[in-house]
């Protein structure tokens, strides 16, 4: 964007892309306008306004900040950088798929799951399949499913796969921890049901709860720590086991999308032992 001669950037976040764009910018030397959640995580808010980005709270339903990011970058001229409104976004977090591919010694996966708020990664990776597969750098011609996972309270995806259609419906009474997996009309969305056809794959709504226990196993098992929206690729793992959507006998990838040391405000972990200094351990 730099090289394009581009000044500004403007978007809008409910998680981690405002705290990383703020960041990107700033060492890019480019302007940067966030629009953030009213209940954004502090260290998200704080990375922003560290960054010099200029921050702003919405305070009104988050429905309204595509429209508003659309209104400003028309008035402005800045550089609209929200989902699909460019290319370079989809390009760059093609590279989860080319890590998948490697990690695995260039095979691809049976499953891949992942969170889904606008959609924007699961299409990035599985564009870098068919690209992979066209060069011949992997084994095998098969397509991996894509498994979908949204919370309940903003599920527009798993609806509309439910009820088979191809476009999907902005969600009302958007109910969801601060955090990201907010988007309540998902840009990608007709995008993502294709490919869900295309690849036999499955969309799945998880509670709230269900992501804060899977933080909790995760951390507990496999020494991870995942915020929420990333967990519930974990709660969306059994959920997909127990209906037969998913054998147990695959190769299934879950996609963790960020760290839980910017969730510790909405986590309640069990409580520590006291201890004096003349007490046994």
């Amino acid at each position: 964007m730099r090289e394009l001669g581009v000044e500004t950037v403007v978007h809008s976040s409910s998680g981690n892309a405002g705290a990383a764009w703020a960041l990107y910018s700033a060492r890019s030397g480019i302007r940067c306008v966030n629009l953030l959640a009213h209940d954004v995580l502090p260290a998200t808010l704080q990375q922003s306004l560290f960054a010099g980005a200029d921050t702003y709270l919405l305070d009104g339903a988050w429905s309204e900040a595509g429209p508003m990011v659309s209104r400003a970058t028309e008035r402005h001229a800045w550089f609209n950088i929200s989902t699909l409104k460019e290319p370079y976004r989809m390009e760059g977090k093609k590279i989860m798929g080319y890590e998948i591919c490697k990690q695995l010694g260039w095979e691809l996966p049976d499953v891949v799951v992942y969170p889904t708020g606008g959609a924007l990664g699961a299409l990035a990776i599985f564009k870098a399949f068919e690209e992979l597969k066209q060069l011949g750098w992997v084994k095998g011609n098969h397509t991996p499913r894509l498994v979908v996972v949204q919370y309940a309270g903003c599920a527009p995806i798993v609806k509309a796969f439910q009820e088979n259609r191809n476009t999907v419906e902005p969600w009302e009474n958007l109910d969801v921890p601060p955090g990201g997996l907010k988007s309540v009309s998902s840009p990608g969305g007709p995008a993502a049901l294709r490919l869900l056809k295309e690849t036999k794959g499955c969309a799945i709504a998880v509670e709230t709860e269900e992501a804060m226990q899977a933080v909790a196993t995760l951390a507990r098992l496999e020494g991870l720590f995942p915020c929420p929206e990333s967990a519930t690729v974990l709660a969306g793992l059994s959920r997909g086991l127990d209906s037969g959507d998913i054998c147990k006998d695959e190769q299934v990838v879950l996609m963790a999308t960020g760290s839980a040391m910017k969730s510790t405000p909405i986590l309640s972990p069990p409580n520590a032992k006291r201890v004096g200094p003349n007490d046994d351990l």
